[in-house]
């Protein structure tokens, strides 16, 4: 780098990071989840979300990978790409983020260094790369801090709106996201230096803008209200939370602690640097809010959101120790001091359980397939399913095989489709009972089906379920438990 101006460096830095955050999407195992995949199949289609695919999420991911499928074609290579997509523009946020150093690059080549890795090995670590909501919100939530940052530091509105329209859009990618958002306005009205009831007002209302614009254009395009009821109403009314909530494993809590011990770590540090702006960050209160999206079906997928901050703030702690220290000649105690060594201590401890336990399953998904797409099961199955379709529709009840429809370019009867495994949406709205009338109209129709087992009864008080177990009859036995069926 010798020789180059900085800002020349940090752009060549920040495209390094970009690349090296992207590259495990296209060499690690990736999860390929049918909950995403085949409503964007379907939409690519022609179908219609909402009423005529059945599903209770906002439509940013689904609508974009559809958009892409039609064009390129539903393949491993496209769904690596749009995720290598989505972790280039966090790593190179990541990069740009850290900027502790007035002089020279020191502070984009830690973001390169350390943030990069650990933000790698942290989405590997909380089940990804992969195609679901949560991994997507990472670039958005982090460049959401930065813009609160830089209007901490300039006082321009204009950073405050686009941090507001940054967590906008990251609701419309999952709604849950706003939790984020919840989080995020207590900084606003109580901890930065700028607060006041206006600017909290300014973020809220920015926020607000794209689902807006979601909710009176889809409705002025399709003459309809259900993706407001689907999006909306029914996730905040409908009961969901009573019937998808799981109990909480203590295991997955201290993981979750482990990967959020970065922030108390920073905290502590820069106690010992006197006028740093650490303290105000919204860094923490943003990726607080991540917490909310695992209610109320816990999982460490559910905080991927909060990877992209977290890998920034770790490597900006690692500048902070290093300024710390070099302060020794000045002050012996402040390097001594109990906040520089418990912080120091947080700090390690969350970089080793990142390369410890992100590390061993980034080791052992090395070259691994798209799984629920190309694995060997997947592709056998859909050889199987080619096979007896020959082209025509089928009903697909086989819980984690869904992708067969995309896989075999095949449809259900009607073109209608809700998730198989989501019994929360096929018993509201009359969902399963269109299925049922779509199905009594086609005999012969075939169904893949597969027995619910735990933690899918639920699906067993289904009309779709009573009608597959007494209206159809049983032509092949593929392996225990999943069926070839045909309705009577």
């Amino acid at each position: 780098m010798t020789g180059l101006r900085p800002p020349k460096t940090r752009f060549l830095l920040t495209v390094a990071g970009a690349v090296a955050a992207a590259l495990p999407a296209f060499f690690l195992l990736f999860l390929v989840w049918p909950e995403v995949v085949v409503p964007a199949y379907f939409v690519s289609r022609g179908g219609l979300l909402y009423e005529t695919i059945y599903f209770p999420h906002t439509p940013l991911l689904i609508l974009l990978l559809g958009f892409a499928g039609k064009i390129f074609g539903f393949s491993a290579l496209l769904f690596r790409s749009v995720a290598a997509v989505s972790l280039a523009a966090c790593g190179a946020l990541v990069v740009c983020g850290v900027r502790r150093s007035r002089r020279g690059a020191s502070g984009p080549l830690t973001g390169l260094l350390v943030g990069v890795p650990l933000l790698v090995l942290w989405i590997v670590y909380m089940e990804g790369p992969m195609i679901w909501p949560e991994p997507f919100l990472a670039p958005l939530l982090v460049g959401a801090v930065l813009a609160l940052e830089r209007f901490e530091m300039t006082g321009r509105r204009t950073f405050l709106v686009w941090a507001g329209l940054l967590l906008g859009f990251a609701i419309l990618v999952k709604q849950t996201a706003a939790w984020a958002l919840i989080s995020t306005l207590p900084w606003a009205l109580f901890v930065s230096r700028r607060r006041s009831f206006r600017r909290a007002a300014t973020l809220l209302s920015a926020s607000s803008v794209p689902y807006a614009v979601f909710a009176i254009g889809w409705a002025i395009a399709f003459h309809t209200a259900s993706h407001v009821r689907w999006t909306l109403l029914i996730p905040l009314s409908g009961g969901f939370a009573g019937e998808i909530s799981t109990v909480v494993p203590w295991q997955d809590v201290l993981d979750g602690v482990s990967i959020f011990l970065v922030f108390p770590a920073i905290l502590l540090l820069a106690r010992n640097l006197p006028g740093s702006r650490i303290p105000r960050s919204p860094a923490p209160w943003v990726a607080i809010g991540v917490f909310g999206m695992a209610w109320p079906r816990w999982g460490l997928l559910h905080l991927a959101g909060a990877a992209g901050i977290v890998a920034l703030t770790a490597a900006r702690a690692v500048l902070v120790a290093v300024a710390t220290n070099r302060r020794r000649r000045k002050s012996r105690a402040a390097r001594k001091s109990p906040s520089f060594l418990l912080g120091s201590a947080l700090l390690a401890v969350h970089v080793v359980v990142a390369l410890v336990a992100g590390g061993a399953l980034a080791a052992s998904g090395l070259s691994g397939p798209a799984f629920w797409w190309d694995d060997a099961a997947t592709a056998a199955l859909g050889e199987r399913v080619r096979a007896r379709l020959r082209g025509g529709p089928f009903l697909n009840f086989s819980l984690a095989s869904e992708n067969l429809y995309a896989i075999t370019g095949s449809t259900t009867p009607d073109g209608t489709y809700a998730n198989a495994n989501f019994w929360y949406v096929l018993n509201r709205d009359g969902v399963g009972d269109r299925l049922v009338a779509a199905l009594s109209r086609r005999p012969g129709t075939p169904v893949l089906f597969r027995e619910p087992g735990p933690p899918d009864w639920p699906l067993r008080e289904t009309s779709l379920y009573r009608f597959l177990s007494t209206r159809t009859s049983v032509v092949e036995e593929i392996e225990p438990g999943l069926t070839w069926r045909v309705v009577q």
